[in-house]
């Protein structure tokens, strides 16, 4: 059997249950048992000094949406857009970090690519468990999706039309799932 999550509460919950043989573990370590396949050795990351296992927590129901849909490749990912700079030649992916996670380009389209092919065994689970957070949700006009992040104030300054936040109200939420 199959287990998803984002939530190593969750991974404990359903460990006396359920043998799971894929798990996204939003920390190290997992309980015992649990086969970590979101593991820094094939995990494309170029940010050395920083693990990016936490980078799986997702924190609206929409920066759900868009991870799963561009993983599964039912959504068209336009990384170009989705990628913002931050200072000269640094790139910053609001979907999976804040700005202060940046590097150049090229760099960044690699790590989202490694990122998306973590997403893509959710398709097989047997279970996918989501803890829902945040109603408060920031959306690129650019890109044209909702964040996972708040842009940073040094971002919204540089791009002032490009950012706007949106409070999701319980049609949207419920929709959503």
């Amino acid at each position: 059997q199959t287990l998803v999550t984002h939530s190593h509460v969750g991974a404990i919950v359903f460990t006396q249950s359920i043998t799971a043989s894929f798990l996204i573990c939003a920390r190290d370590p997992c309980p015992p048992g649990i086969q970590i396949t979101s593991s820094a050795d094939d995990f494309y990351n170029p940010f050395p000094d920083r693990q990016p296992f936490h980078r799986y927590n997702k924190y609206t129901i929409p920066a759900i949406q868009n991870e799963i849909a561009w993983a599964l490749g039912e959504a068209e990912m336009d990384t170009e857009k989705l990628l913002v700079e931050v200072t000269r030649g640094q790139y910053c992916d609001l979907q999976t970090g804040t700005e202060s996670l940046r590097a150049p380009f090229d760099e960044m389209v690699k790590f989202r690519t490694s990122f998306n092919e973590k997403f893509k065994p959710i398709a097989d689970a047997d279970v996918v468990m989501f803890t829902l957070g945040l109603a408060e949700c920031w959306y690129d006009n650019v890109a044209g999706v909702y964040l996972n992040h708040f842009p940073g104030v040094k971002t919204i300054k540089t791009n002032p039309d490009r950012f706007h936040l949106h409070v999701l109200d319980y049609d949207e939420i419920y929709k959503g799932l």
